[in-house]
This record gives structure tokens, sequence and C-alpha cells, in this order.
């Protein structure tokens, strides 16, 4: 296996012969390997000792670093989590330090996953499992609103949601999603045009 960069996609940063990409960028980072601007785009990291590794400007989009230990690493990241929602588009920020991220229902506001749930605007707090437990159990799963389209069905009669949220309500990110212990939702528009025939066709 081998890291390359995430600018020149022929330049290799580090090979070696390993049964992961953790295994693979902790044989890196052991090895003093330079791997600023490396592309880790969805590597599975989790629990990977990355201390005093040098990670500025890799590409860490869909990355999962639960538990990895960056201590002493020159990207200096002390909230993996936010850091993680943020490549999302989640940044929070105003007075009441909130971000927002989209989710998407049914027309009706039934969930797409749990057919059982029902959306409604305003401050929604669900039963959830603790932070550190992962994106896919329970709680409020959210993302941008171009994975929103995309994650389920891609059908325009679906409803979108914009949900506020603060620190304490984000649980767990993996890049792709987070999971929220609750937050404040309102329906919104679809964020872009629709071809006739599509509408049509909807």
């Amino acid at each position: 296996m081998k890291i390359v960069s995430r600018w020149d996609s022929l330049k290799v940063l580090h090979q070696a012969e390993a049964e992961s990409m953790r295994l693979l960028v902790e044989a890196a980072v052991k090895a003093c390997a330079n791997l600023q601007g490396a592309n880790l785009q969805g590597a599975n990291l989790q629990g990977a000792n990355l201390q005093g590794a040098d990670l500025w400007g890799a590409n860490l989009q869909g990355a999962n670093l639960q538990g990895a230990d960056l201590w002493g690493a020159k990207s200096e990241i002390t909230d993996l989590t936010a850091f993680l929602a943020s490549g999302l588009g989640a940044v929070f920020s105003g007075k009441n330090k909130r971000a927002t991220l989209y989710r998407v229902t049914n027309a009706d506001g039934s969930g797409k996953y749990n057919g059982e749930f029902k959306q409604e605007p305003g401050r929604v707090d669900v039963d959830h499992k603790p932070a550190g437990e992962g994106t896919c159990v329970a709680g409020i799963h959210a993302t941008s609103a171009q994975i929103a389209w995309s994650y389920f069905d891609m059908n325009i009669k679906n409803q979108l949601w914009a949900i506020e949220f603060t620190r304490e309500d984000l649980l767990d990110c993996d890049g792709k999603k987070v999971r929220l212990r609750g937050g404040w939702c309102r329906k919104v528009d679809w964020p872009w045009g629709w071809k006739k025939q599509e509408q049509d066709n909807g």
C-alpha cells in the first residue's frame, strides 16, 4: 500500500507492506515520513497512533479518526468531531454558537429510515446512544444538503429540513454525516432548481 499526495497522485509519500491504511499511516509516522498534503480521504484511522505526525494540508475528508491519538500532531486539532463536522459545513458561530446541517424526510415528515419517526418543526430531542458510539446508532442524523439529497432515493418530493445544533448536541461524525441528540428544525426548500421533466416524473 502507499500514501500519495493529494495534489499529485504520482507523488508517493510513503509505501510499505500493510494490511490496512491505519497500519500504513502508523508505519509512516514511525518512520518520520512527511505526510504534508497526504490524500487520506475516507481512510479508516480509528484508534491510530498519530502522535507527532505532520498532517498539515492532508486531505482527511471522510476519514474515521475516532479514538485516534493525535497528540502533538502538527494539525493541532483538539476536537476531531467538530473538525470532521466542519467538512460538511457545520461551523459553530454566532451569538448562540450554533451550526446548521440538513436532513431529509418523506413529504409528510416521516423518517426515510425509520418510518415511525415524525419530524416536527422546533426543538427536537430524541433517545440516543452516548457520544463515541458512532453514527449508525440512535440519534438524529444530518449532513450537507447535497448528501441529504442523494443519501436515500433522490426524490424531489422529499422534504428538506435544516437543523441548528450546539456543540453539546453533536455526538459523533464520520465525515459523511453527524449524529445529534437534538436540535432546532425547520422546513426549507431545496437550494437548487429542477428541470420541468423531473418535476413531472417525480
